[in-house]
């Protein structure tokens, strides 16, 4: 018997961050992007009006998937790429403070991350572990629709990368995993640096995993608040997953080797800008001029160091060198992945086969009693079905550069 919905239909209803999108989806299909059918206006009106459908209809077809907060939809939207094989695709929406009339008149501080990304494509690495920009784009506030004649500059620009998951949504369970995700970052901070870019706002969600290979005909788009943990995916000891820095709206690249830079702003509080190891939230900065290239190996480290806490003892000793108050003591990004290495390379595979503490991944747990013990043992069950898959298959080996 199909579930009764929790509150009445108007409470469906577009929020006001999502009419925009409702307003362009036509224009986006044309583009090639297919936005939820919940931003289709007239299948919308046709449930939510005219009842045209059932509610489980509706449930199945997404239109009641709300966005977890109405800020959601005026950053960006998923969609599907129509023209590639149906790929999944995170569209960023940057609001423009003066109107253009084509991308070339862009100033630099409105799409500094489409001009990060040319750099990027100019020096094709290995060690890149930036999330690619695939489409750009320039856009009105107005529907195709309502525009007129006088309407010839646009207000507002659109970024397309491929879609990447947040990476607590998909726990890690042993060191090997862990270790590999370590890895990545970590070549990716020294590519950065290399092209003297700094990242500065490297923080849990500016890290995504992309789903590809790991998950096999899972829709994350249908609901972006599921939880993947029984969605059939591949393991990561099998199939190695690619991750991705994300948010290069704060990024600077650098002319010359000095790399002092004025606090803008940032999720991970540098103890060097606010004068504290840990500075409360809504603290301000006691001196704005920092390091920026120390500043990210500070915030990576500190990532690192919220994920897995000190569950991964070989790692610990350059986890707190990469979070030292004295931006002067931290390791470069070269020195930290060459100590990693001499760390990790030559681990004993019961090392790599320990449980690891995901540190992000158990705050989000129910704080209810018994669904935490359901889930702790739930848990424990998947962590011992990958170490018997892991001593069956011969071992995790690591990849080493």
């Amino acid at each position: 018997m199909p579930r009764p919905l929790k509150h009445p239909k108007p409470d469906f209803a577009l929020q006001p961050s999502e009419h925009w999108w409702s307003d362009h989806y036509d224009e986006f299909l044309a583009r090639g992007y297919r936005l939820r059918e919940r931003y289709n206006r007239k299948v919308m009106d046709a449930w939510l009006v005219h009842s045209e459908f059932d509610d489980y209809e509706a449930r199945g077809r997404g239109l009641l998937d709300i966005p977890d907060d109405d800020r959601t939809a005026s950053v960006g939207m998923d969609a599907v790429r129509t023209s590639r094989n149906d790929g999944l695709v995170w569209i960023k929406l940057l609001r423009l403070e003066e109107s253009v009339d084509s991308l070339e008149n862009l100033r630099v501080e409105d799409v500094r991350e489409g001009l990060i990304n040319n750099v990027f494509v100019a020096h094709p690495d290995p060690f890149d572990h930036c999330v690619p920009l695939a489409d750009i784009f320039l856009a009105h506030d107005k529907p195709l629709a309502e525009l007129t004649a006088s309407d010839v500059k646009f207000t507002c620009v659109c970024l397309v990368y491929p879609w990447g998951m947040l990476v607590d949504r998909h726990p890690w369970r042993m060191a090997a995993e862990a270790i590999s995700f370590v890895q990545q970052l970590l070549e990716g901070l020294v590519y950065l640096h290399r092209l003297n870019i700094a990242h500065r706002d490297i923080h849990p969600r500016n890290i995504v995993m992309s789903l590809v290979p790991i998950f096999l005909d899972v829709d994350p788009v249908r609901n972006l608040r599921m939880q993947l943990d029984d969605a059939p995916y591949r393991d990561r000891i099998e199939v190695p997953a690619t991750y991705w820095y994300i948010d290069f709206g704060l990024s600077t690249h650098f002319s010359d080797d000095n790399h002092i830079v004025e606090w803008e702003a940032g999720v991970l509080l540098l103890p060097e800008v606010f004068g504290m190891d840990s500075p409360p939230r809504g603290s301000k900065p006691t001196r704005t001029p920092y390091d920026a290239l120390a500043g990210d190996v500070w915030q990576l480290g500190s990532t690192f160091k919220f994920f897995f806490e000190n569950s991964i003892p070989s790692l610990c000793p350059l986890l707190d060198a990469m979070t030292q108050s004295d931006p002067s003591k931290r390791p470069t990004a070269e020195q930290c992945l060459a100590d990693f290495h001499a760390r990790t390379d030559r681990l004993s595979r019961w090392q790599l086969l320990r449980p690891v503490r995901d540190a992000h991944y158990i705050l989000r747990q129910p704080v209810s009693g018994k669904v935490r013990r359901l889930c702790f043992l739930m848990r424990w069950k998947e962590y011992f079905r990958l170490l018997w898959k892991a001593i069956r298959l011969g071992l995790p080996k690591r990849e080493t550069s």
